[in-house]
């Protein structure tokens, strides 16, 4: 069973669709974005049945909310409103929702939608995941190259690694470049950091071990590497 977080502040709403999607679904209900967020947070679901209009945050607040978390912008969020304005369905498809449905929700076309995109969603991941550790591998081959040729002395690369984590967390912590340092791009920062230093594997062994001071033409090839 997938598991589908409910959001909406109508209780009714919640009861029935809590009746309709039980039995096909693990169901959790959420009465405001706040709520939704701490469960995401806590534990995310596979999916989430977002509402529009809602007091406090609404749910263009709380998708927003979702994709400043690493480990929740990617989780698919399928808009459910009563609104019939074609603006709001494609701010609502713009912010990242993978799809918006009509109040008055009907049984099978809604389980239908769920399925799809959990589908979907199931798919990328695998996808991504595949790809993310061909990625990885690439990385730690070149690291161990550099390990090799002595440049990972004491762990320099793994506490490069450290540093680029507190240091992106604590920027984030005070909203310092907050539209430039998402949760995802220092996800990427973070694991591109072991490469800072790749470069210097083309530079020729000849340099690289010399002994003494290198002359002005072999420190123009080793300052060659960041290139």
């Amino acid at each position: 069973m997938k598991r589908v977080l409910v959001v909406d502040d109508d209780l009714s709403t919640l009861s029935q669709l809590s009746v309709q999607l039980g039995g096909h679904h693990d169901v959790l209900l959420a009465k405001s974005g706040e709520q939704a967020l701490a469960i995401c947070q806590q534990d995310p679901p596979d999916l989430v049945l977002l509402d529009v209009t809602m007091p406090g945050m609404d749910g263009f607040d709380t998708i927003a909310a979702l994709k400043q978390e690493l480990l929740l912008e990617r989780l698919p969020v399928i808009f459910a409103t009563a609104t019939r304005d074609a603006a709001v369905e494609v701010r609502a498809l713009q912010s990242g929702a993978v799809d918006f449905i009509l109040k008055p929700l009907q049984k099978d076309i809604l389980l239908h939608r769920i399925a799809l995109h959990s589908r979907l969603f199931g798919y990328q991941r695998q996808m991504e995941q595949t790809v993310q550790n061909l990625e990885d591998a690439v990385i730690s081959s070149f690291s161990s190259m550099m390990e090799y040729r002595g440049e990972d002395v004491s762990g320099h690369i793994a506490r490069i690694v450290r540093y680029t984590v507190v240091l992106g967390e604590a920027l984030r912590s005070m909203g310092t470049f907050s539209s430039e340092l998402s949760a995802h791009t220092l996800g990427l920062i973070v694991r591109a950091v072991p490469l800072h230093d790749v470069g210097k594997i083309g530079v020729s062994d000849v340099i690289w071990s010399k002994p003494g001071m290198l002359s002005d033409e072999e420190f123009a090839v080793m300052k060659s590497h960041t290139t």
